[in-house]
């Protein structure tokens, strides 16, 4: 028999009516603070096709509308002043606390990503062209995502 590993799923239902940070503060920051004491945590979203995965995690796209219907980004991708502030996605929301929690540290930590995606039961390099990555199992029963990009980041000041 294997090692036996623990999965705890501590999700809750959400109508889209909830905003992402009402979510990200009740399922989200308790994972960014439990990596700060060493466990391994993944945050994913699943649901079909237009249910709000994407905004959810990544905040609205260029093409958004405010509350009163105005565009968040011009046509160039710049921010329209006459809108309202676009809501914040799941990783930006996570990434300022993370590297908030940062700030606060003595020790020197290094702080590498990755990004991908599963569509259609196929795995794509979200940070390298969408590369199609393949999963495998190693002896020591560990999933390996062969051809995944890891990038180490910095925080501008």
């Amino acid at each position: 028999m294997g090692t036996t590993t623990g999965f705890i799923f501590t999700g809750y239902p959400y109508h889209e009516s909830h905003a992402n940070e009402d979510l990200y503060h009740q399922s989200v920051r308790p994972l960014v603070e439990a990596a700060f004491n060493g466990a391994r945590c993944t945050c994913f979203a699943y649901g079909q096709t237009g249910s709000g995965k994407t905004y959810t995690m990544m905040g609205p796209g260029q093409r958004s509308v405010d509350s009163e219907g105005r565009r968040f980004y011009d046509d160039e991708g710049e921010r329209n002043d006459d809108s309202e502030a676009p809501p914040k996605g799941i990783f930006l929301l996570a990434a300022e606390d993370f590297f908030q929690q940062l700030k606060g540290r003595e020790q020197d930590l290094q702080v590498i990503i990755s990004f991908y995606e599963i569509y259609c039961g196929k795995l794509f390099d979200l940070l390298n062209r969408r590369q199609l990555l393949h999963a495998r199992e190693n002896a020591k029963n560990k999933v390996l995502h062969i051809f995944l990009a890891f990038h180490p980041v910095q925080r501008d000041v």
